[in-house]
């Protein structure tokens, strides 16, 4: 039991080493096993209705009414897998630059769209296979100073 999930792979289709949003929990522990960890809520405290399973960095969160796999994703670096999950991360890393980050996207051919939230001020690089990169403004962390836009995270989301 356990997936190797190539990063890039993911950001080109979407696929996570075979885990594809819509899955069921049952699908999800036949490829990685009881989660490690969980979102505890409430009295919910066992991982069978946590709406949030994670291994190593990567969260799986599912839809409270069906239950179905409705999100992947990470704001958690450096990037770790779990015993039953490997990552090759590609270049996905903590504090990867923005303009970097271009540059690595067009260098294998990855399309992408941006767009800005206004509230907060992170910009998505939204990827033909659905997969978004965020990112940030470093003044978030020590010593609070503005810099160029920053990695944070990564998430492919079902649509409503």
């Amino acid at each position: 039991m356990g997936i190797e999930v190539d990063l890039l792979d993911f950001l080109h289709t979407g696929d996570f080493g075979g885990i594809r949003l819509g899955m069921t929990r049952q699908q999800v522990i036949d490829l990685l096993g009881t989660p490690p960890d969980w979102f505890v809520t409430g009295r919910k405290k066992g991982f069978q209705t946590s709406p949030i399973w994670k291994y190593g960095s990567i969260e799986f969160q599912f839809e409270h009414q069906s239950g179905l796999l409705c999100m992947i994703s990470t704001d958690h670096f450096p990037l770790e897998g779990c015993e039953t999950l490997r990552l090759e991360s590609w270049l996905l890393r903590q504090y990867l630059p923005y303009d970097e980050a271009l540059k690595l996207l067009e260098s294998v051919n990855l399309k992408y769209q941006m767009s800005t939230e206004t509230q907060t001020g992170t910009t998505h690089l939204i990827l033909e296979s659905n997969v978004v990169l965020d990112f940030n403004d470093p003044s978030y962390r020590p010593p609070y100073e503005k810099g160029p836009l920053e990695l944070t995270g990564f998430w492919l989301k079902a649509s409503s």
